[in-house]
């Protein structure tokens, strides 16, 4: 019975259809180390929103693998609503990218990390970065993103 209900909720939910992925981020880590991101928003977990550039309070949960990314490789986001909504639901026109090395994640304190602003880099993009980036955000940062606004700034 099981099984032939989850089939029934499969097959109706192949049917329907639920829109185009409208919208993606990608977030490439070109390094040799697992990487540990957030994207500030101000309706997201950690409460924080562009020009605020704080470190949230709240520490990561190493053990899961939303926000990990591994070496080479690309973690694909997205969803059905257009960028410009997404950017409008958030209130902001700015968007914050945090990249941690998940080595210092594990070695030191979330307060010692917080206080020394203990990150690898933060990008500040707006629709307009995310449009010329191709929805791709690179870590460590290209050439292409040497204008874009990042701490450390670009070197």
């Amino acid at each position: 019975m099981k099984i032939t209900l989850y089939l029934l909720v499969t097959l109706f939910l192949n049917g329907c259809q639920f829109g185009e992925r409208t919208y993606k981020f990608n977030i490439r880590n070109s390094t040799n180390d697992t990487l540990q991101y957030y994207r500030a928003h101000s309706e997201d977990y950690f409460h924080y929103v562009y020009p605020d550039t704080t470190i949230t309070e709240r520490k990561f949960n190493l053990s899961s693998p939303s926000g990990r990314i591994l070496p080479k490789s690309t973690l694909r986001l997205g969803g059905f609503s257009s960028v410009e909504s997404v950017f409008k639901t958030y209130k902001n026109d700015t968007l914050s990218f945090y990249f941690f090395n998940r080595d210092t994640l594990r070695k030191y304190p979330w307060e010692t990390i917080r206080k020394d602003y203990n990150i690898l880099k933060r990008y500040d993009l707006s629709i307009q970065d995310m449009q010329m980036l191709d929805y791709e955000v690179v870590y460590p940062p290209t050439e292409a993103m040497k204008d874009i606004k990042m701490y450390p700034p670009y070197e």
